[in-house]
């Protein structure tokens, strides 16, 4: 806990300003006000046009990490 915990690279110069937590995805609202989506990805819930589990590899994080598209909601 507390300064235990690892650090999320959200991409270059990006920050959480709120997280959510589903049962398990989790959800980041970043400073661009642009989301970004981790975790159990079956059913796509982490919203970036797949189903593979997401954030579980070095690979999937950073500038790598793709924003939410909303317009997939449809």
């Amino acid at each position: 806990m507390g300064e235990g915990l690892e650090w999320i690279n959200f991409g270059t110069g990006r920050r959480a300003t709120s997280i959510v937590a589903g049962k398990y995805h989790f959800c980041a609202i970043l400073d661009n006000a642009k989301v970004k989506c981790w975790g159990d990805n079956e059913f796509g819930s982490v919203g970036i046009g797949h189903t593979l589990t997401w954030g579980t590899h070095p690979s999937h994080l950073g500038d790598n990490w793709p924003y939410v598209d909303f317009g997939r909601f449809q």
